[in-house]
C-alpha cells in the first residue's frame, strides 16, 4: 500500500521524484538499500578524487612559475612542478627534463594531458624565442582556476537533476529485477502468446526509456 502512495506523491509533486522512487524501491525490495549505500559510498570517492585533482593543472603552472621567479631555468622548473603535482603523474616529463631532453620533446610528452596542453604550447614558444614565460604560466593559473570553478559550479547547478534522471531510469530496472527474481515474470510468460507479448512490448518500452535517460544524462553532463 505504501509503494504506490510514494510513487502517487512523487508522480503528484508532493515528493520529489527521485527520492519518493528511490523510497518506494526501497520499501518494496530492502536489498536495494545496500545498493544504495554501495553506490553512494563509491560516488564519495569518485567526488573526493576529483576535488583532489581538480586543481592540479593551476597548482603545476604555479609551481612551474614560482621556480621560474626563483631563478631556475624552464628546464628545471617544468621537473620540479612534474614531481611536485603527483595527481597528474607526470615523472616520466621529470625524467625528460632532468636528463636534458630537447624542451619540444618534453612539451609533447606534456601534451599528452590535454589540462596541459596551453603549458606545453608555452614551452614550445619558449623554447624557440628563449623569453621569459612566468608570466605566462601566472595566466594559465588563473585561467586553470576559473575552469575548475566553472566545473565544480556546473556540476553543482546538474546535481539534482542528474540524480532524478538516474533513479527514474533505475527505478523500472529495479521492478524489473524484482519481478525475475520472485518468479513473476515467468509466470508471466507462462501465460501464452498475450503473456510473451506484453513481457516483449514492455521490455521494449523499458529499453526505449533507458536510452532516453542515457540520453538525458549526457545532456546534463554537457
Amino acid at each position: 500500500m505504501l509503494t504506490p502512495l510514494l510513487v502517487a506523491l512523487s508522480i503528484g509533486g508532493v515528493v520529489p521524484l527521485s527520492r519518493g522512487l528511490l523510497l518506494a524501491a526501497i520499501w518494496e525490495t530492502p536489498v536495494i538499500s545496500g545498493l544504495v549505500l554501495a553506490g553512494g559510498c563509491a560516488w564519495a570517492c569518485r567526488q573526493q578524487s576529483r576535488l583532489r585533482t581538480g586543481g592540479a593543472a593551476a597548482a603545476f603552472h604555479r609551481t612551474v612559475a614560482a621556480e621560474l621567479r626563483s631563478g631556475r631555468s624552464l628546464r628545471l622548473a617544468v621537473a620540479a612542478a612534474s614531481r611536485h603535482v603527483v595527481e597528474l603523474n607526470l615523472m616520466g616529463v621529470a625524467r625528460l627534463a632532468e636528463s636534458g631532453r630537447p624542451l619540444e620533446e618534453i612539451a609533447a610528452k606534456l601534451n599528452r594531458d590535454s589540462r596541459l596542453a596551453p603549458a606545453a604550447t608555452a614551452i614550445k614558444v619558449a623554447a624557440m624565442t628563449g623569453g621569459s614565460v612566468a608570466l605566462v604560466f601566472d595566466a594559465l593559473t588563473a585561467e586553470a582556476v576559473d575552469e575548475e570553478a566553472l566545473r565544480m559550479e556546473q556540476r553543482a547547478l546538474t546535481v539534482q537533476a542528474r540524480l532524478s534522471v538516474a533513479i527514474v531510469g533505475g527505478f523500472p530496472l529495479f521492478v524489473l529485477a524484482g519481478q525475475l527474481l520472485s518468479g513473476e515474470l515467468n509466470k508471466s510468460l507462462a501465460r501464452g502468446p498475450a503473456g510473451v507479448a506484453i513481457v516483449t512490448i514492455g521490455v521494449m518500452l523499458l529499453t526505449s526509456g533507458l536510452l532516453v535517460v542515457f540520453w538525458l544524462i549526457r545532456r546534463a553532463r554537457r
